[in-house]
């Protein structure tokens, strides 16, 4: 679940991004199959692009129950599967229920657009090849910060699954303005979630028409692969003129868009039916890979199986890692066995409130590095590269209250030399960036893109 809308401030306005929370979060729909609330959701207020922020603002940062009240829906969409539901609030008040006390957003003649997917397993979308084409099925207007509607003209994304690239074109139109947007945005391997933005330099905005800023303009397009076979893409957008330096955005351009393949896209890796695979892990990515613990400046290693019980469709896993630095380091373990299979893909989390699909994992650190008893937790994520079952590829994030260990590893036959096909996936993890610090709840605060959904403001 996503939404977008913005909130004025004293020197212009502010973006507000909301999205699902924690892993028990919901988004809850009235009767007509409206949006009403989200339970434990979370919704960040933000000001993107260069330049200093005005005195005295500060990002904000809430979660809880968000609820939508008094307000006016429009362009309700619900695809055939109920993959992508997209609308629009128009006016009323956005209320979160925040620990520090309730806070509530007044949309005024402004319109807030939301969308709630169930996404494409990332196991699935590892196992897509081949090319796809996603064409407009059905958006909310565009709105921006004056209350004016616009139209979305255009959509297609060309998705090359073998490549994992995005490509992306876009037209939409409002007060006086004509846009034109085009991305390129890479795929990481078992991710279902991409971006076009002007943050990662893969996006290009082009505005004709009379009312057109001369400060150029910034934004950002969120995207998502949704539904059971990878059919539809959910996306989100904001537009916005470059801010100037000390003050908030002039305008802001927000909207929704669900897009259509037509079919499912092609499975190009099919694991066996029967039989099983004995694999250890054979080499660590040092660009993705990485350690927070006091000290640590070098590639952590890791070491250790992952079994493969193609029959019952379920692994196990055992891995260790450690290292970074020439210090004494602590050692983190995960196990975790009878794991489903989902597509080419099988995860693990420590956190209780994870989905059935993702088994338990138990994790435990040794060695005077560690932090406070008890607070070792994390999450694996694999992904199967070839139709033997017999290469892969995993992103492993194991840590505690003092530290974590972020590792992208290979993994296959004993005695192989795998090398890890992840160039992509790199600017994926530059887009999101090592935490500068990691604190407690490491397993559902902070996440490779293989693990979890990013989304750039």
């Amino acid at each position: 679940m996503v939404l977008r809308f913005f909130n004025p401030i004293s020197t212009g306005f502010e973006g507000v991004l909301g999205q699902d929370g924690s892993a028990g979060s919901a988004a809850v729909l009235d009767n007509g199959g409206r949006l009403v609330s989200i339970t434990d959701g979370s919704v960040t207020a933000f000001l993107a692009g260069p330049g200093a922020e005005p005195p005295g603002y500060s990002v904000t940062t809430l979660s809880g129950d968000v609820t939508f009240s008094n307000g006016t829906h429009h362009d309700a969409f619900r695809s055939p599967d109920s993959s992508v539901i997209l609308g629009r609030w128009e006016g009323g008040t956005v209320t979160v229920a925040d620990p520090s006390g309730p806070r509530t957003f007044d949309l005024g003649p402004r319109s807030l657009s939301y969308q709630v997917v169930t996404p494409t397993p990332g196991g699935i979308a590892g196992s897509f090849t081949g090319s796809a084409t996603y064409s407009l099925a059905g958006s909310t207007a565009p709105t921006d910060a004056a209350g004016h509607v616009g139209t979305v003209s255009s959509a297609t994304i060309a998705a090359n699954f073998s490549a994992r690239t995005m490509n992306g074109s876009f037209a939409l139109a409002i007060n006086g303005q004509a846009f034109s947007l085009t991305g390129v945005a890479g795929l990481a391997p078992g991710a279902s979630d991409f971006a076009f933005a002007s943050a990662l330099q893969n996006l290009t905005i082009n505005c004709s028409g009379g009312n057109c800023s001369n400060a150029g303009y910034l934004g950002t397009l969120n995207g998502q692969i949704a539904g059971a076979e990878g059919r539809w893409v959910a996306l989100t957008y904001r537009l916005n003129p470059g801010r100037a330096p000390g003050s908030g955005f002039s305008d802001f351009i927000t909207g929704s868009m669900a897009l259509d393949a037509g079919a499912a896209p092609t499975v190009g890796i099919t694991l066996p039916r029967t039989g099983t695979a004995s694999l250890v892990f054979t080499a660590v990515d040092p660009n993705l890979s990485f350690s927070t613990y006091p000290g640590a400046t070098a590639t952590p290693s890791v070491s250790g199986t992952v079994s493969a019980n193609f029959s019952s469709q379920t692994a196990s896993v055992n891995a260790s890692v450690s290292g970074g630095c020439g210090c004494t380091n602590p050692t983190l373990t995960a196990s975790a066995s009878n794991i489903p299979i989902v597509g080419a893909g099988f995860s693990a989390s420590s956190d209780s409130q994870r989905p059935t699909y993702v088994a338990p994992l138990a994790v435990a650190c040794t060695g005077s590095g560690c932090g406070s008893a008890g607070s070792a937790q994390g999450r694996f994520d694999g992904l199967f590269r070839n139709s033997a079952g017999t290469t892969g590829v995993a992103s492993i994030v194991l840590g505690d209250s003092n530290g974590a260990y972020e590792v992208v590893a290979s993994f296959g036959l004993p005695g192989s030399a795998s090398q890890i096909a992840a160039a992509d996936a790199r600017a994926a993890m530059q887009r999101i960036g090592p935490p500068a610090s990691v604190a407690p709840g490491i397993a559902s605060t902070f996440m490779h893109p293989l693990a979890r959904i990013a989304r750039i403001p």
